[in-house]
Order: C-alpha cells, then sequence, then structure tokens
C-alpha cells in the first residue's frame, strides 16, 4: 500500500509540473504573440494639412484616419503624444515615440536612418518652392533656389538644405505668413498645405517648381521590426478593400 501511494504520488507530482511547464510555455508564447503598444506623436503635424491632426473628430487628418485604421488591422496598440515638430524629432531618436510617417524623398539619398525600417508606400506627397505671384519666375527651377534664403520648417528634413539657407519657422502656416511679410522670397511647402494656407492667410501664392514628388511610409524604429510584417499586412489589406481611398477621398 505504502509503495502504491508512493507511486500514485509520484506520477501526480509528474503529472503537474508537466502542466506547469506547458501552461509556462503557452503563457510566454502568448506575451511573445501580443505586440508592443507603438507610441506617435500627434502635435507635431497640425500644420500639415490636410494630412496632419486637425483636432476636429470629425475629420482628424488623413495621417491619423489611416494609423487608426492600420493599427486597428494590424491588432497593434497604440499611444499617442502631442509635441512641437523639433521635440517629436528629438523623441523619436531617443525611443521617447515609436515611428512617423515620412517621405525617403524628403532625406539625402533617401535614406530614412539606420536606426529604422520603413513601411510599403501610403500615399503619394509632393513639395513645392512656393512664392509669391510676383518671384515666381525667379524659382521656376529648383537650383534657382540654391544660395538663397530659404523659408523652412523647423525640424523638417530636406534632402538638399546643405544647398541653400534655411530660414526655419514654426509651420506651413507661418511659411505662408513668412512669404506675405517679405522675410522670404521662397518656401518649401507641400502643396495642398501650401494651397489651404494661402487661402487662410488670403495670400496669393504660387508653386513655382517642384521639390520633392514622392510616397510616404511608416518609419519604425528598428527595434519594433518584428511588427512591420503586420503593418504592411494591414496596409495592402486596406487597400484592397477601398478603405484607403474611401479616407483619401473625403478629403
Amino acid at each position: 500500500m505504502i509503495i502504491a501511494k508512493m507511486k500514485c504520488t509520484g506520477n501526480l507530482v509528474m503529472f503537474l509540473m508537466a502542466v506547469l511547464i506547458t501552461f509556462g510555455s503557452s503563457v510566454c508564447s502568448f506575451a511573445e504573440t501580443v505586440p508592443s503598444t507603438l507610441k506617435y506623436d500627434l502635435g507635431s503635424t497640425t500644420a500639415w494639412v490636410p494630412f496632419g491632426y486637425s483636432g476636429n473628430k470629425q475629420k482628424p487628418g488623413i495621417i491619423i484616419e489611416l494609423i487608426e485604421l492600420i493599427m486597428i488591422q494590424a491588432a497593434i496598440p497604440t499611444e499617442t503624444s502631442y509635441l512641437p515638430v523639433k521635440r517629436a524629432v528629438t523623441a523619436l531618436e531617443l525611443g521617447q515615440i515609436d515611428f512617423d510617417v515620412v517621405s525617403p524623398n524628403w532625406f539625402k539619398d533617401k535614406m530614412i536612418g539606420v536606426d529604422y525600417v520603413s513601411s510599403v508606400p501610403l500615399f503619394e506627397v509632393t513639395e513645392y518652392f512656393v512664392t509669391l505671384p510676383c518671384t515666381a519666375s525667379e524659382f521656376n527651377q529648383p537650383e534657382m533656389a540654391y544660395g538663397q534664403l530659404v523659408g523652412t520648417v523647423a525640424g523638417y528634413a530636406y534632402f538638399d538644405d546643405d544647398k541653400f539657407i534655411r530660414a526655419d519657422f514654426l509651420s506651413e502656416s507661418e511659411l505662408v505668413k513668412g512669404l506675405a511679410k517679405g522675410r522670404f522670397k521662397v518656401a518649401i511647402i507641400e502643396e495642398r498645405a501650401a494651397q489651404y494656407w494661402a487661402e487662410k492667410h488670403n495670400t496669393a501664392i504660387t508653386l513655382a517648381s517642384l521639390h520633392t514628388k514622392g510616397d510616404v511610409v511608416i518609419r519604425l524604429r528598428k527595434e519594433h521590426e518584428k511588427l512591420l510584417p503586420l503593418i504592411n499586412q494591414a496596409i495592402s489589406f486596406l487597400k484592397n478593400n477601398g478603405q484607403f481611398k474611401k479616407v483619401l477621398d473625403y478629403y
């Protein structure tokens, strides 16, 4: 009887150990499959109309709506912050936020940085050298701005900013104001943002010459690279089912 009980007890212990090992493995496996919470900034995009954050719940901005759709589809939780452009750039570099939305065309040699990976394209944007109508002929070729004082947004990347003198302002809105006040003759502004702020500030402008044209992507810090396939799959799915087009058409 004692021997039988010992055998029974031994079997029970082995069974419990097997259950614990299996449960522990399941917990670890579950933990590995739960995506990290990704942090991104809204405040730095507010003047990039209609792409950035507007503060309007009914029409928050193209990027804001697309990011929300992508992350819900990918089942990746997110957190947001509200920082000025330069602070947002620093926060991304320090890992305090995890991704932003950029065009590789904005960077020298289209290099987004060794610490980042990029998603498949979201949509296309176009930047121009923007002037007042009376000075447009002075900048009808991009090279005509080289060596000149050019209105730029502080914290923004420009692939050729070693060829002109940056006049950093806080936003696209301030650049249009700067043109109107004669602070500089030319500024680099995304097409739709330039048109929006020109109308808001009742300022006639000319899109004098092309600066960049290309796709924007999600630029993700490399430590989250394992999430990139989920993000890319979500983008492809939302493009194929018409959700991306619906958002873009809405704006």
